[in-house]
């Protein structure tokens, strides 16, 4: 991870709170962000993310809580007195200026000297990979582009912390991954810190050193991308994030991090059974459809019969539904067409004791 080579977070909220009115948007968030590490809020809309971006930013005051920048507490302090910056959704250019103009805008009103501002502008046309195109007027440039220009001129005053906001909902798809890529390399190059905040879990995924996953204005779960899809927190975190089965299951017996439950379709081995789990009779087990097996060797673990109930082909890979005996339907992903499994096709299959993880209880709300 970036960043993460010890000493003082740059970023540390404190039990942070903010209502509207009856409505509780942020409820005691505390989290850290590394120097130069690329951190992402997600979470569906509503959840309280584009709130703790505005509240870093200084748009919004928490009610309680506190918010430290490089050691300072700045919960109070107005957003041009902190050195922060935010890159807005719509990227905001002026359309009457040059690409480079609306670069270095922010520099000329903070009146710095022709040369210094020039100088500034010519090294992030080179960073943001926009050498030539200094001239141009945002129209006359792709939404790629557009992207980069906005990126430049929000780290034209070399904030120690970008705020992104939804950075790449405008573009299409193959445009979105290309930008995707060149937005991480910016930021690596750059070294600074960078928090976006989306609802895209791909996105998030595939771009951020740590995530924070969030819901109804509290963070369910910091970690790894790898972390988070792997050993979710909670069933929220298990269901936003990518396919997921659930299991609902009974602890038989544990002894280190490996445990065995008992299902409505017989016995499950897990090796990856949190302390936690000792406690608790009743749970559910969350399993990723990667992690489910068809036509298994006869040595494997956690074998199941079960009859296919449809697939879909996603491209080289298809999606198969499956019902097991007591009822339930779990999805897995095999290699190559569709046409391979039938419906009402009766077929074993095995459950990889390896990803099937336990998930904390639900709290009170």
């Amino acid at each position: 991870m970036a960043g993460a080579g010890g000493g003082a977070p740059l970023v540390r909220l404190e039990g942070v709170r903010k209502s509207f009115g009856a409505v509780t948007a942020v409820d005691g968030v505390s989290l850290e962000i590394a120097r130069g590490e690329f951190f992402a809020l997600l979470g569906p809309s509503g959840c309280g993310k584009t709130t703790l971006m505005r509240i870093l930013a200084g748009f919004e005051t928490p009610d309680a809580g506190a918010v430290i920048l490089d050691g300072e507490d700045v919960s109070a302090t107005p957003p041009h007195r902190r050195p922060v910056n935010m890159m807005f959704q719509s990227y905001a250019l002026f359309p009457h200026l040059s690409v480079a103009r609306n670069i270095g805008f922010g520099l000329v009103e903070q009146g710095l000297p022709r040369a210094a501002v020039a100088a500034r502008v010519e090294e992030l046309l080179r960073l943001a990979q926009l050498e030539g195109l200094g001239a141009r007027k945002p129209d006359q440039l792709s939404g790629g582009q557009r992207q980069r220009v906005a990126l430049a001129r929000a780290l034209a005053r070399q904030p120690k912390l970008l705020l992104l906001d939804e950075p790449l909902a405008a573009l299409d798809r193959r445009l979105r991954e290309s930008t995707r890529q060149e937005l991480i390399a910016v930021q690596r190059r750059l070294g600074a810190a960078f928090m976006m905040v989306t609802h895209d879990q791909e996105e998030a995924m595939a771009t951020a050193d740590r995530i924070a996953v969030m819901r109804a204005g509290r963070i369910e779960q910091i970690g790894a991308p790898a972390e988070i899809y792997e050993r979710p927190a909670t069933r929220f975190v298990a269901g936003f994030v990518g396919e997921i089965n659930f299991i609902e299951a009974r602890l038989v017996a544990r002894q280190g991090e490996e445990a065995r439950f008992e299902t409505a379709d017989g016995p499950l081995l897990a090796r990856r059974a949190p302390e936690w789990a000792g406690a608790m009779s009743a749970l559910t087990l969350a399993l990723r459809p990667e992690r489910v097996a068809l036509a298994p060797p006869p040595d494997a673990a956690n074998r199941r019969e079960a009859v296919v109930i449809d697939a879909t082909y996603l491209g080289g890979r298809s999606q198969v539904r499956l019902r097991l005996a007591s009822g339930l339907e779990l999805r897995a992903l095999a290699p190559g067409g569709a046409e391979l499994w039938r419906p009402a096709q009766a077929i074993t299959v095995s459950l990889d004791p390896d990803g099937l993880t336990a998930l904390a209880p639900e709290t009170a709300r």
